[in-house]
Formats: C-alpha cells, sequence, structure tokens
C-alpha cells in the first residue's frame, strides 16, 4: 500500500473522466506469472495479481491526464488532443475499494493546459479558481486574466487540451 499525490489517466481512446477513472481502477489488474512473478525476500517468486485500489482519498485531488502516446516505430511521442471532457463537480464515492461514511464530493479548482503539439516543447496555461469568491482566473506567464462569464470559463478551459485537473473536497 502506497500513499499517492496524484492519479495517472489515461485518455487515448477514452472521452471522459469518469471513463479514465474506470480504466484506471477497474482495468488495471496485472497478472503476475512465469518470468513476470511477484518477488519478495520470504517467499520469493510466487504468482500473484496486481491491482490499484483506493482506500482513501487526499483532500486535494490532483489529475495528470496522460496526453503522449509513445511511438515504437520513431522514439518519438505523439500528443494526444482528442475531446476530453470532466465535472465540475466530481462524486469519488464509489470510487473506494471499501465502503465509507466520508463525502467524497470534489469541485474543479484549477486546471493546467498545454498548447503545442510536442512532448518536449510548448506552453502551458493556468486557469485556477479562487477558492473565496468562486472567481477563475487565467494565468498565462506574466499575463493574468479574469475570466468574467461562465462562456468565458468554458471556452477557455473546456475546449482546450487539458493536462492537469485539481479538485478539491468540498
Amino acid at each position: 500500500m502506497e500513499d499517492f499525490y496524484e492519479l495517472e489517466l489515461n485518455v487515448k481512446g477514452l472521452k471522459t473522466l469518469d471513463e479514465s477513472l474506470d480504466d484506471y481502477l477497474n482495468l488495471s489488474v496485472e497478472e503476475l506469472h512465469g518470468d513476470n512473478q511477484y518477488f519478495c525476500e520470504s517467499c520469493k517468486r510466487v504468482d500473484a495479481s496486481r491491482s490499484i485500489k483506493l482506500r482513501k482519498l487526499p483532500d486535494v485531488l490532483n489529475i495528470q491526464l496522460k496526453r503522449y502516446d509513445f511511438l515504437q516505430k520513431t522514439t518519438t511521442k505523439k500528443k494526444i488532443s482528442s475531446v476530453f471532457s470532466f465535472p465540475g463537480e466530481l462524486d469519488m464515492r464509489g470510487r473506494l475499494s471499501e465502503p465509507s461514511q466520508v463525502e467524497l464530493i470534489y469541485e474543479l479548482s484549477a486546471v493546467l493546459i498545454h498548447r503545442g503539439t510536442a512532448a518536449n516543447s510548448g506552453h502551458y496555461i493556468a486557469h485556477i479558481k479562487d477558492e473565496n469568491t468562486g472567481q477563475w482566473w487565467e494565468f498565462d506567464d506574466e499575463h493574468v486574466s479574469n475570466l468574467a462569464t461562465r462562456e468565458e470559463v468554458q471556452q477557455k478551459i473546456v475546449e482546450k487540451s487539458k493536462s492537469c485537473l485539481r479538485y478539491q473536497c468540498l
């Protein structure tokens, strides 16, 4: 069992954050057999299954979206720029391995966007929600802009190629 600071989720072939979370938690069972057996000092080599289960969640949930696909033939990374939707409010109650009495409702508080096509270059723009006023701000190097209307927030955040999402527990 390990603590974590962020979830790294696939976006390739997936359209929503819910689909990515399902992929991460339900489909990531790895069977360890043959040359790939589990090894420990006391039991040596044994067949095993390895999977990811969430037992508890932090107050701030950072989500890294895997936006690059490694191409074996060219040994380069190609950006996955498909549309990917995510909610303003994220309910994580059903995602824990064991039932919890704690409300696990998270509110979107920041989005990091990568502009550019290459993995090794490009430009990042941060969109951050002021937790006191609920106002969204855009941080683009030294330029800081107030996103005044809901339409402006939608246009800036939803229609771009997201790299990271940050949710805070309500």
